[in-house]
């Protein structure tokens, strides 16, 4: 059945992941992307990157219908927040002590007005591209672990992204996946899944017309409730047992798309 809302994560699914913030859409998946109005169908991409970054990826395109960024923030089309979810107080006070104590390389997150917030160690190996060539979109850095968290604090945030040299081993109470080399931490009870029930909601559309296409383990919660699952790759293996198409890469993500609309 051709479902009436596809959802996309973006790295590892629309673009190829590794690391590298600045790559786009190829120019086969955005034909594909521009076709499904055509079809009548809606589409929409759900990321842990920010809004302009989530934009960028686009490459121009911008979908007709609110955007999931930073996990689980939902954003119109222009950028205007629709849900947000903030992450507890208690959650921080635990995590701000690990910010020195726990060799954190780097971590990040926006908070409701959605500038982005970012602490990098100078050995972090990214940092070099993302400081200088996402300069536009790349809010406010610093090396100062205090400073970052004095931020989170006072700023307050929805996920909160921490990508240290070793597992954290963060609590059970404390809602969290690990997913391309980095620890993702939400609100308690939030996560893509509970905000592709937002999304879905929204838009008046049932989880049984929508069709997600994700790589990671934290895509896992929005494919077990959705109705459509298309796995990108083969390193999330409950991912696959959930899917009802699984492809090799975002090259075939093209071949996908028209396969669920003709």
């Amino acid at each position: 059945m051709k479902p009436k809302l596809i959802v996309f994560d973006i790295d590892g699914v629309l673009v190829h992941s590794d690391g590298i913030n600045k790559k786009v859409i190829s120019p086969e998946i955005k034909t594909a992307l521009e076709s499904l109005s055509e079809h009548g169908v809606k589409w929409t991409v759900i990321s842990g990157r920010g809004y302009l970054r989530a934009l960028l990826a686009l490459d121009g395109l911008r979908p007709s219908i609110p955007l999931i960024v930073e996990g689980i923030k939902i954003v119109s089309p222009e950028g205007k927040t629709l849900v947000y979810h903030q992450l507890e107080s208690d959650v921080v006070e635990y995590i701000a002590p690990l910010m020195t104590t726990e060799h954190v390389e780097w971590s990040g997150f926006c908070p409701l007005n959605s500038v982005k917030y970012d602490f990098w160690t100078p050995e972090q190996k990214f940092r070099d591209l993302v400081l200088n060539e996402l300069d536009h979109i790349r809010g406010e850095v610093t090396e100062d672990p205090e400073e970052f968290v004095y931020w989170l604090r006072t700023k307050g945030t929805g996920q909160l992204t921490i990508q240290a040299y070793h597992d954290l081993k963060l609590p059970d109470w404390i809602e969290w996946t690990y997913n391309e080399g980095a620890h993702l931490v939400y609100p308690k009870g939030k996560n893509k899944g509970t905000a592709l029930e937002d999304l879905t909601n929204e838009m008046g559309i049932s989880l049984d017309d929508t069709a997600v296409f994700g790589n990671g383990f934290n895509d896992v919660e929005m494919a077990e409730i959705a109705g459509t699952v298309v796995a990108v790759g083969n390193r999330v293996p409950r991912l696959i047992e959930l899917s009802d198409m699984a492809i090799a890469s975002p090259d075939d993500v093209p071949k996908a798309i028209y396969t669920l609309i003709k």
